[in-house]
């Protein structure tokens, strides 16, 4: 009997450790938190753009061209019952206007707009510890903000917010142009 005493003791003392060392640890309702990334390819080079910025991602859409001041706008396509112009992405970005890209995307935005780019290459859910953001530099890639960390290496991400606001200030411009 002596013999089963100590068993039962030890493994009592085991379980009062692990209950105790239980409240160190963080309670297993807090997820890790995670975004989601799209991976592209604009002229050539590798990025990541901001699922959460995101209201579509469409191939192979037909694009009507369009005159314009604003070399970026590669003209119109239709997406789900609208009609949103589509510009091009690696313009954007300060690259040379590309020739028809094959993918674009519907920025979430209150207007429809869209971006045009070369290729989509996946999706990835990321860690935040494994996104570095910065507030963008200016010059001609001021709308790379920060990286995000991939079995593939690192990725500058492509602020839309920012692409946003740049095509935005671009037709205020050519509007008070027109207006004086």
């Amino acid at each position: 009997m002596n013999a089963a005493k100590p068993s039962f003791a030890r493994t009592a003392a085991d379980l009062r450790r692990e209950f105790d060392c239980g409240f160190a640890l963080k309670p297993a309702t807090e997820l890790e938190p995670f975004e989601r990334f799209l991976a592209v390819r604009i002229a050539g080079d590798s990025y990541a753009i901001r699922a959460a910025h995101i209201g579509g991602l469409f191939a192979h859409r037909r694009i009507a061209p369009l005159p314009s001041p604003l070399s970026e706008l590669l003209g119109v396509a239709g997406f789900r019952g609208q009609v949103a112009p589509v510009y091009d992405l690696a313009a954007l970005l300060g690259y040379p206007v590309s020739d028809a890209p094959a993918w674009l995307v519907l920025a979430r935005s209150p207007e429809p707009v869209a971006l045009a780019f070369g290729a989509f290459e996946g999706q990835w859910l990321v860690s935040v510890q494994d996104v570095m953001t910065d507030s963008g530099n200016g010059g001609a890639r001021s709308h790379v903000r920060g990286a995000v960390r991939t079995n593939g290496g690192m990725r500058p991400i492509v602020h839309l917010p920012s692409v946003l606001d740049e095509i935005r200030k671009q037709i205020g411009a050519i509007q008070s142009t027109k207006e004086a």
